[in-house]
């Protein structure tokens, strides 16, 4: 068993965000397209490549237990439900719009944002959180995990070409990212993290395309109910995620099953 220190996670990273970006970027061949477009087309290779890549790191690394690919022990579950209400709440909406993608394509999308949930999570809250915490402290640690998380949505300019999006992109990421880290703190296992993760990003694409079917002028408060959710729902994540994380004794279990291992 090999343990992860700051440096191989940073090495981990790297490479892993290579396979994310690279190919869509060389793809592309300087052109641009929308976040999430094709997704409900079929397998995103880069995707996958990457869930795959970090999936057999941890894997032959044997380090399940350090970044919560385990089930048993699994606690706190209550702390899930705030963002399940919001959730059902997109989606009792989205039920009057399903023409938005049919079939395969809501198949494809929801599967291709199980990979990014699988991917992004064993990447920052399994492994780079476990190696953060080992070389530095659990606060350093969480910190700098939301930040590099939220940062790394940035480079999505790459392919949209939309800088000023890419920046709002990196914030909301980083206040999703805060409650994501809470979980695989609290739960002590990252499945709920991976699946809530898929979920969320999959009901946003799904709400995202529909507010491109809205007549604005004819649906003005509609449309406007609609990106308050898009936008304030992130910001919410993070508050509660932040109180959770802060709250006495937060990471006190969760530095227990580090030690485990360490």
């Amino acid at each position: 068993m090999k343990y992860f220190n700051a440096y191989s996670a940073i090495i981990i990273l790297l490479l892993w965000t290579a396979i994310t970006l690279g190919p869509n970027v060389y793809a592309l061949n300087g052109k641009t397209k929308e976040l999430g477009e094709g997704l409900g087309n079929g397998l995103s290779y880069s995707i996958a490549g990457a869930a795959l890549f970090i999936f057999l790191v941890t894997i032959l690394s044997g380090n399940l237990k350090i970044t919560g690919l385990v089930l048993k022990n699994s606690q706190n579950l209550q702390i899930l439900y705030f963002q399940i209400v919001i959730i059902l709440i997109v989606i009792a909406f989205l039920c009057y719009h399903f023409d938005v993608i049919k079939g395969n394509g809501i198949a494809w999308t929801f599967g291709n944002c199980l990979l990014v949930g699988i991917s992004e999570e064993l990447m920052f809250r399994g492994i780079l959180l476990s190696a953060f915490t080992k070389s530095w402290g659990f606060r350093k640690a969480a910190f700098a995990v939301v930040v590099i998380f939220g940062s790394i949505h940035i480079l999505n300019a790459l392919t949209t070409g939309k800088l000023g999006e890419g920046f709002l992109q990196a914030f909301m990421a980083m206040c999703t990212g805060i409650l994501f880290l809470a979980y695989r703190v609290k739960n002590l296992t990252i499945f709920f993290a991976i699946l809530l993760h898929a979920i969320w990003d999959f009901v946003v694409f799904l709400l995202s395309d529909t507010l491109k079917l809205i007549k604005v002028e004819e649906n003005i408060i509609l449309n406007l109910c609609l990106e308050l959710i898009l936008i304030a729902s992130p910001i919410a994540f993070g508050m509660y995620g932040l109180y959770l994380l802060t709250r006495k004794k937060a990471s006190e279990d969760y530095l227990v099953s580090q030690k485990l291992n360490y």
